[in-house]
């Protein structure tokens, strides 16, 4: 459209709508197209560049880029920080294989702190299916201890760190690998800490 660019838009792809008084450019592109940019990217491009006029302030979800599923999150007395615990998610059929962790100082910013568990490395009862953990920091004799809950194969099991990042070090057993007599159906999963045993 005279050297510039036309701008429309669409909810069908066959009829399109010109939308040129809402669009505002200084620049004339002569071609290109429009991408979809990630959360991430797009704090980045904000921290170097600023923010458009107008534009609405970022909230900060996804807490995590990625997929993650069932957080499990504590407060550490012994770093001051907080810790999420999530399954890794994004496999077929739930297949993952491992657990990270994240940190933060504000509950919006958060670090990957990296694998703290890995089912074929760590774990010599369960190779699979890394779901639903859960943690409890205690102190003991004066010491911070990580007692860190998860499910691998359908059964429970526990590791335990010196500290809320890891490396955590299973216990070499599954704590709960059957179901209680008369049970039918079901699996051995979603374990529950109790906070109140903390410390």
């Amino acid at each position: 459209m005279k050297g510039a660019y036309q701008f429309t838009k669409s909810n069908d792809l066959e009829n399109f709508e010109v939308i040129d008084e809402e669009i505002s450019m200084n620049f004339s592109p002569r071609h290109g197209t429009v991408i979809p940019i990630t959360n991430k990217e797009l704090k980045s491009l904000i921290n170097k560049w600023g923010s458009p006029v107008d534009y609405p302030s970022l909230d900060n979800n996804p807490v995590l880029e990625g997929y993650y599923a069932d957080p499990e999150i504590i407060y550490s007395h012994k770093t001051g920080k907080y810790y999420l615990y999530p399954t890794s998610d994004g496999f077929d059929h739930w297949s993952g294989d491992y657990f990270e962790t994240f940190s933060s100082i504000d509950l919006k910013e958060w670090k990957n702190e990296g694998t703290i568990l890995d089912l074929k490395k760590d774990v010599s009862w369960a190779d699979r299916n890394a779901w639903a953990p859960c943690i409890i920091e205690k102190k003991i004799k004066g010491i911070y201890k990580y007692f860190y809950y998860f499910t691998a194969a359908q059964k429970i099991g526990v590791a335990v760190s010196d500290n809320p990042e890891g490396p955590f070090i299973d216990s070499g057993k599954a704590l709960i690998d059957s179901q209680p007599a008369g049970t039918k159906g079901g699996q051995e999963i979603d374990w529950t800490c109790n906070k109140k045993l903390d410390n």
